[in-house]
C-alpha cells in the first residue's frame, strides 16, 4: 500500500530514490600548479550490514563502503554548515574554492512533493566519490579502536531497523519503488474499506476561475454540441443561451458579434469566438492560459446576461376579431342541458338562440347573424354537439369550446380558451421542433435514451414549451403537408410522452394504468381532442386497432379522420417513443429529412438490440414491436427480409444465411421492460445537471432528495433578496420560483431559516400587488404553511395570515384568486391551528363564503374541499351545535348541480357528516327516519382503501378523513408530493408513515494535516450488527486466517492417510 509523495503519511526513507548533487567532476581537480604532490592515503571503514529478513524484496539494507582521502600536508579550516561544506584554500596569488558533495551517510533533503528521481541500474552501481579530508585528520595509519567501531556497528543496526520499521508503513510489498505512480489521488481496495488520500491542495477546474463562460446555440447545431460536450467533460460552468428558444437574443448576439453565426463564446464581456478558436488554442496549449487571462475576475454587467426564468419574450400578439362577438354570446346566452336523442347534452344552447342575440347587438341582419356563426364555428369557438353540420340557424344546439367533456383531460387547456389569433401551423410546428431538442440538448443522455425529467420540468425550455401548446386549441392543421404532418405528430407525441410522466407520472408495467395514460392524457388540437392512442393508431397508422383492443380510434364521420395518413409507414414505429426502457429513444423529426430520420432510426435501434441472432438454435430474437404492430410490417418471412436492409454486415449476413440455406427460422420475441429509463443525479459544473444512468433502480420523479433543494439554497436566497425589488414583475418571478422550488422538493431548512422574512414580504406582496403576485403570495403562504410543520412559526402563521385572508374572502370577485385563498386558509388552519375555536373560526369564514351568492363554481368547490379538510380534523364530541346547523339540507341541495367536482365535494362532506356520527349537530331537527335516508343515499359511496406508491413504500390510507387530507394535499403539492412525504415529518405525523431510511456510509475520518487529508469509507452493504462485531475484537481477521490454516492441514493430513492406505 502506498501513498504519493506529498502526503502526510508517507515517510519516503529510501536513500537511492532521490538524486542529489554529484561532486565526481572535482574529485581529481587540481589546486594550483606551486600547491605541489599531495599523497592520499586509504582509509577502509568496514561497516557491518544488518540483516534484514522481513524485508519485501528479500535482500539486505547494507550500508555501503566509503572511500575517504586523507591529506598529509595541508590543513584545512572547519567545515562550515551555512557555505554547504566550502572549502577555501590559498595557493600563492590564487584563491581558489572547492565543493564537496556530501557524505551518502549524512542525512539527504526529502524531494519536493509530486517529483520522483530514480535511478538507473548503471547509476546504482557507480560508486561513490570519495572525500578529502584536511590535513588536520588522523593518519591513515592510524587504526581505529575497537570500541569505536562496535559502537558504530550498534549504531548502524539500530539505524537500519528504524529505518525498516518505518519503510513498512509506506511501501508496498508487491510494488517496486522505481515503478509507482505518483497522482493527485490514490486508492486502495481493501477488504470491507475503501480508503481515498486527498490532498487539499486540489481544486476544481471551474473553482479557478470566477468570471463566467457564456456561448450563444441553436438546435440540431453539430458545432454547438461540440462546444457544449468539451464545457461539460471539463467540468466547467457555463451559460446556454439558445436563440431558437429566446429569439430576442439574437438580435443581442448580432450586435455583440457582427452576424447571427454560432457558437459563439464570452469570457465575461470577451467574445472569444467560435469552435475553430476553441480548438486551435487547445491544440496549441494556449486555452488554459487565455482562459486564467479572461475569467480571473467576477463577472461584469455588461457581458450576456444568463435567460431569466418565468419571463416571457415580447410578441406581435392579436387578438382575434371575433373576440368580440364571442364575448358577448358567453355572457347573454342561456347555458342549459337538454335531452336530446335519448341523452344528457350538459352545456348547450341553441342556434335560434344564438343567431338573436347577435341580431340585437350587433344590428345587424339575420343572414349576417349566421355567416357570424359560421365563422365562430370554423375558427373553434363553437361546436355542434353532436359534429352533424358547421352552423345552422333553427333548432340545432351547439357548445362553447370550454365546455366540451373533454377538457377536463387536456393539459394544454388552462382555464378559459385562447382567445389569440391563431398562428401558423408551419410556425408552431417549428417552434415545437426547437424548443423540444433544445431540452434533448441539455437534459438527455447522447444516445437519447435517458432523459432527466426533473431538470426538464423545472427547466425554462418547458416552461415555454407549456405555453406553446396552448396555441394549438384552435390552430388549423388541416393546412399541413404530408412531411410536415407526418413530422408534427411524431414530434407532439414524444413531447406528449415527457409532458405526461411530468405532470402524471409514469404508467409503468401495469396494463390498465398504460391505458389509461395513452387514453386520458390528452390535447386540444384545431377544437379536437388527440390523445396518445388517437395520435399513434389513428393518425399515424390510418385509424387502426391499437395491440389486444376492439375499436378504432375514430368512428365513422370523425373529422380527424381527414388527417389520417392513407398507407403506414412502418418506420413510424422507430421514431414513437413511450418513455419505456425498451422503446426506441426519445428524437424529434424536422419535415425536410423525415424519411432519412426515421430510417437511421430504424438502423439504429435494430443494430443496437431490437434484434439478436442465434445461429445454433436458429432462432431470430425481435423486439415485441414486430409482433403487436405485426398488421403493418406483413408476415414472418416478410418481416425477416424487410430487417436485412437495416443491419449491420454481420447482422444482415448471419440472417441472410438462416432465411436462404432452405431450413426452418423461428422467431421468438424479446421481453419488453415498461420501466422508466431512470437515471441518478448530481450536479454537473457546467450550466446543466450531469446525469449519472442507473438502468437497475426503479425510482420516479417524486423519488428525488433533498440533495437537490440543497444545490439550489444559493438561488432560493436570491429570491428572497428579489422580494424586496421595487419592480413588480420580478417579485412575481421570485414567487413563483420559491413556489415551484417548495413543491418540488422539501425546503425546510430555507424556510425555518427565513421563516419571518418569507412571511411579511410574501402578506405585503399579497396586500399591495398586483392580482398575479397576490395569487402567488397567497399559495406560497400554503406551502411554507406545510414546510415548517406544527410549533411556533406554523402558529404564528396562522394568526398573521388567517384574519386577512378570512377578511379578503368577504370582497373577493375573481374566482381563482378565491380558489387560491380558500386552499390556503385551510391549508394554513389545518397546520398552525392549535386550538378548536381557531379552527372553527377558519371553518365559519368558509362557511360563509358557500352561502354567499355569484360564487363561481371553482371556487364553490374549493371552498367544500377546504371545509371539509378542517372537519376531518374534529371529533363528534368537540363540534358546536349553533355554527352548522343546516349543513345536510344545503349538501343535498348541491348534489343536483350538474358540475362534478361540486358534486364530489358535497357527497365527500355528506359521508363524513355521516361518519362522525352526530347529524343532529348538523340539522337540529334530524328524525331517523332521515338518517336512514342519508345512508341510503350514500351506500354506494363506500370508502375503499388507497394505496400510495411512495418510492419503494407503500402508504395505505383506509378512514374518509385521512382520505380528504391525501387529496387535500396531493392536489396542493403536485408531483412533490411524493418528495415531501418521504422528508416532512408534519406528513409523516398526519398518515403515520415511517419513511424507509437509507443507511449512509459510514465515514472514518482522520483529521487533516497540512499535506493530505484521509477517509475512510464503509459500504453500505454492511450492517450495523456486522460492522460492530469485525471492529470490536482487533484478533478477528487473525482467527479467521488461523481457521482456514487448520482447515487445510486438516484435509492434507486425511488425504496423506487415504493415499497410505490407513
Amino acid at each position: 500500500m502506498g501513498l504519493p509523495n506529498g502526503a502526510a503519511v508517507d515517510i519516503h526513507l529510501n536513500s537511492q530514490s532521490i538524486e542529489f548533487f554529484d561532486g565526481e567532476k572535482n574529485k581529481n581537480e587540481p589546486y594550483g600548479d606551486d600547491y605541489g604532490e599531495q599523497k592520499a592515503e586509504q582509509l577502509d571503514l568496514d561497516y557491518s550490514s544488518v540483516d534484514d529478513s522481513s524485508n519485501s524484496d528479500g535482500g539486505s539494507n547494507e550500508i555501503e563502503k566509503r572511500e575517504i582521502r586523507v591529506e598529509d600536508e595541508e590543513k584545512e579550516r572547519p567545515l562550515d554548515d551555512a557555505e554547504g561544506l566550502r572549502n577555501s584554500v590559498n595557493c600563492g596569488d590564487v584563491e581558489q574554492t572547492v565543493i564537496f558533495p556530501p557524505n551518502t551517510q549524512l542525512p539527504r533533503p526529502e524531494a519536493q512533493p509530486g517529483v520522483l528521481v530514480v535511478y538507473t541500474e548503471t547509476e546504482k552501481t557507480k560508486s561513490h566519490p570519495s572525500i578529502k579530508r584536511s590535513n588536520s585528520s588522523p593518519e591513515s595509519a592510524v587504526l581505529i579502536p575497537a570500541i569505536g567501531k562496535f559502537f558504530r556497528e550498534k549504531s548502524n543496526s539500530l539505524s537500519a531497523a528504524i529505518t525498516k520499521r518505518l519503510s513498512l508503513l509506506t511501501d508496498d510489498n508487491d510494488v517496486d519503488s522505481e515503478k509507482r505512480k505518483v497522482s493527485n489521488v490514490t486508492e486502495f481496495h481493501l477488504s470491507g474499506l475503501k480508503v481515498t488520500v486527498k490532498l487539499k491542495n486540489e481544486k476544481n477546474e471551474d473553482e479557478q476561475f470566477k468570471g463566467r463562460i457564456t456561448f450563444f446555440s441553436r438546435s440540431n447545431c453539430r458545432d454547438s454540441t461540440a462546444v457544449r460536450s468539451y464545457f461539460r467533460d471539463r467540468k466547467l460552468r457555463y451559460v446556454e443561451i439558445n436563440v431558437d428558444v429566446y429569439p430576442t437574443r439574437e438580435k443581442e448576439l448580432i450586435e455583440r458579434t457582427g452576424s447571427s453565426a454560432v457558437p459563439q463564446i464570452f469570457f465575461n464581456e470577451k467574445l472569444f469566438g467560435g469552435l475553430v478558436t476553441l480548438n486551435s488554442l487547445r491544440n496549441c496549449g494556449l486555452l488554459e492560459e487565455r482562459m486564467k487571462e479572461l475569467l480571473s475576475w467576477k463577472c461584469p454587467d455588461d457581458a450576456p446576461a444568463p435567460p431569466v426564468y418565468g419571463f416571457d419574450d415580447p410578441e406581435e400578439e392579436k387578438t382575434d376579431d371575433m373576440i368580440e362577438a364571442i364575448r358577448v354570446l358567453r355572457q347573454r346566452l342561456p347555458i342549459q342541458d337538454r335531452l336530446m336523442k335519448m341523452k344528457i347534452v350538459k352545456n348547450c344552447f341553441s342556434a335560434s338562440e344564438m343567431v338573436e342575440v347577435l341580431i340585437h347587438q350587433f344590428d345587424c341582419g339575420r343572414k349576417k347573424a349566421v355567416e357570424m356563426g359560421k365563422l365562430l364555428a370554423r375558427r373553434h369557438f363553437i361546436h355542434h354537439v353532436f359534429g352533424e353540420n358547421e352552423f345552422e340557424d333553427g333548432n340545432h344546439f351547439y357548445r362553447f369550446l370550454e365546455h366540451e367533456p373533454f377538457i377536463p383531460r387536456c393539459y394544454n387547456f388552462r382555464g378559459s380558451t385562447n382567445d389569440l389569433e391563431p398562428k401558423a401551423a408551419t410556425l408552431i410546428s417549428q417552434k415545437l421542433s426547437k424548443i423540444m431538442s433544445a431540452i434533448l440538448e441539455s437534459y438527455a443522455s447522447e444516445d437519447g435514451c435517458h432523459l432527466d425529467y426533473l431538470g426538464i420540468s423545472n427547466s425554462e425550455e418547458f416552461r415555454r414549451y407549456v405555453n406553446l401548446m396552448q396555441e394549438l386549441q384552435r390552430v388549423d392543421i388541416s393546412t399541413f403537408s404530408g412531411s410536415e404532418r407526418l413530422a408534427f405528430f411524431l414530434n407532439l407525441h414524444n413531447a406528449m410522452v415527457i409532458h405526461g410522466v411530468i405532470s402524471v407520472g409514469h404508467p409503468g408495467s401495469a396494463v390498465i394504468d398504460r391505458r389509461s395514460f395513452n387514453s386520458d392524457f390528452v390535447y386540444i388540437i384545431g377544437g379536437s381532442p388527440y390523445s396518445l392512442t388517437t395520435i399513434v393508431n389513428g393518425v399515424l397508422r390510418n385509424n387502426r386497432r391499437a395491440p389486444y383492443s376492439f375499436t378504432k380510434p375514430f368512428a365513422s364521420g370523425d373529422k380527424r379522420l381527414e388527417l389520417a395518413f392513407p398507407q403506414v409507414n412502418p418506420l413510424i414505429h422507430f421514431g414513437i417513443c413511450n418513455g419505456s426502457k425498451s422503446s426506441p429513444p426519445v428524437r424529434f423529426f424536422t419535415p425536410q429529412g423525415i424519411e432519412s430520420e426515421l430510417r437511421f432510426a430504424a438502423r439504429e435501434f435494430l443494430q443496437r438490440d431490437g434484434i439478436q441472432v442465434d445461429l445454433a438454435k436458429r432462432i431470430v430474437h425481435l423486439t415485441r414491436i414486430f409482433k403487436w404492430f405485426s398488421a403493418d410490417f406483413g408476415q414472418e418471412k416478410e418481416i425477416l427480409k424487410w430487417i436485412t436492409g437495416y443491419l449491420d454486415a454481420s447482422k444482415a449476413g448471419l440472417l441472410s444465411h438462416l432465411s436462404s440455406d432452405g431450413g426452418a427460422v423461428h422467431i421468438a420475441y424479446q421481453d419488453y421492460d415498461w420501466k422508466k429509463k431512470n437515471l441518478c443525479q448530481e450536479t454537473r459544473k457546467g450550466g446543466k445537471n450531469a446525469i449519472d444512468f442507473d438502468s437497475d433502480t426503479d425510482t420516479d420523479i417524486q423519488e428525488c432528495t433533498s440533495a437537490s433543494a440543497q444545490r439550489g439554497s444559493k438561488s432560493l436566497n436570491h429570491l428572497l433578496e428579489q422580494l424586496y425589488e421595487k419592480r413588480g414583475s420580478t417579485r412575481e418571478s421570485a414567487l413563483s420560483s420559491i413556489i415551484q422550488k417548495s413543491s418540488l422538493s422539501f425546503q425546510y431548512q430555507f424556510c425555518e431559516k427565513n421563516f419571518a422574512e418569507l412571511l411579511y414580504q410574501c402578506l405585503k406582496s399579497f396586500k399591495r400587488g398586483s392580482t398575479k403576485e397576490s395569487c402567488l403570495a397567497v399559495e406560497a403562504l400554503g406551502l411554507l404553511a406545510i414546510t415548517i410543520g406544527c410549533g411556533e412559526n406554523s402558529h404564528e402563521l396562522y394568526k398573521e395570515s388567517a384574519p386577512v385572508l378570512s377578511e379578503v374572502l368577504k370582497t373577493e370577485s375573481q374566482s381563482k384568486k378565491l380558489k387560491l385563498i380558500l386552499d390556503s386558509l385551510a391549508i394554513i388552519t389545518f397546520v398552525g391551528g392549535n386550538e378548536l375555536d381557531e379552527t372553527e373560526r377558519s371553518m365559519q369564514s368558509i362557511w360563509d363564503y358557500m352561502h354567499s351568492r355569484g360564487n363561481s363554481k371553482e371556487s364553490q368547490s374549493a371552498a367544500i374541499f377546504s371545509w371539509s379538510l378542517l372537519l376531518s380534523t374534529m371529533d363528534s364530541w368537540s363540534i358546536s351545535y349553533k355554527h352548522w346547523q343546516g349543513a345536510i339540507p344545503f349538501f343535498k341541495n348541491l348534489l343536483e348541480l350538474d358540475h362534478e367536482p361540486t358534486l364530489i365535494g358535497a357527497r365527500q362532506a355528506l359521508a363524513l357528516i355521516l361518519e362522525l356520527g352526530c347529524l343532529e349537530k348538523f340539522e337540529g331537527d334530524t328524525s331517523a327516519t332521515e338518517e336512514i335516508d342519508l345512508k341510503n343515499m350514500l351506500k354506494d359511496d363506500r370508502v375503499p382503501e388507497i394505496s400510495v406508491k411512495i418510492g419503494k413504500q407503500i402508504l395505505k390510507v383506509e378512514t374518509l378523513p385521512q382520505q380528504i387530507q391525501l387529496n387535500f394535499l396531493k392536489r396542493l403539492l403536485g408531483s412533490g408530493f411524493g418528495v415531501h412525504m418521504k422528508e416532512n415529518e408534519l406528513l409523516h405525523d398526519v398518515f403515520k408513515f415511517k419513511p424507509e431510511k437509507r443507511q449512509p456510509g459510514r465515514e472514518l475520518y482522520v483529521a487533516e494535516r497540512d499535506e493530505a487529508a484521509i477517509k475512510l469509507f464503509v459500504p453500505d452493504v454492511r450492517r450495523e450488527q456486522s460492522f460492530q462485531r469485525i471492529h470490536k475484537s482487533q484478533n478477528s481477521i487473525f482467527v479467521k486466517a488461523r481457521t482456514q490454516i487448520r482447515n487445510k492441514n486438516r484435509d492434507i493430513k486425511g488425504e496423506e492417510q487415504w493415499c497410505s492406505g490407513d
